[in-house]
């Protein structure tokens, strides 16, 4: 004699198939949401190490300018000439320059220098790990005697470029220096 049950639990295939296919659908829509999510985070990560070394840059830049006098700008406002005092109190000539190195390369990457006198080195202002894609000096004569630059500078943090973003930013900076005779 064979046994039959009417109240048999558990669950049929086709509803095991249905729940499996719900739980992959709504893990793939959450695995979307947190890359999403991942990505915004590091852009926003990428941009703020980007503005900070570019805060750096033009840190450095602007305490030569505040100690310097006689600014010109050369090159389309890519080079920044002007006067300045050694550590001895010797009248320098310096100038400031956006370079491009390594151009017509992928790997080209914008530095800033500086190079006092043509006898001294050349010393980076600009930090090792962001590209200075664009870098421009302007010269602001005012009415008073107090010369001011506009510095106007593009970086891109170079360990991001999966993600990279460009980050502008723009301040002026006024010399301490009258003229020095």
């Amino acid at each position: 004699m064979k046994k039959t049950y009417k109240n048999q639990s558990g669950f049929t295939l086709v509803e095991i198939l249905i729940a499996a296919m719900i739980f992959m659908l709504s893990s793939i829509m959450f695995m979307g949401v947190f890359s999403m999510v991942s990505n915004a985070t590091l852009r926003v990560e990428n941009e703020r190490f980007a503005q900070q070394d570019a805060r750096y840059a033009i840190e450095q830049v602007s305490r030569e300018i505040r100690g310097g006098w006689d600014f010109e700008t050369a090159d389309g406002g890519k080079t920044l000439e002007y006067k300045s005092l050694s550590v001895d109190g010797d009248l320098m000539d310096c100038s400031m320059y956006f370079e491009l190195m390594d151009e017509g390369t992928d790997n080209a990457k914008g530095v800033i220098n500086k190079q006092c006198d043509l006898l001294s080195g050349v010393q980076q202002l600009s930090s090792g790990v962001i590209n200075v894609e664009d870098f421009e000096f302007a010269v602001i004569q005012p009415a008073n005697e107090y010369a001011s630059v506009e510095l106007r500078m593009k970086v891109k943090r170079q360990d991001f470029n999966k993600l990279a973003k460009s980050v502008e930013l723009s301040t002026r900076v006024t010399s301490r220096m009258r003229s020095y005779e």
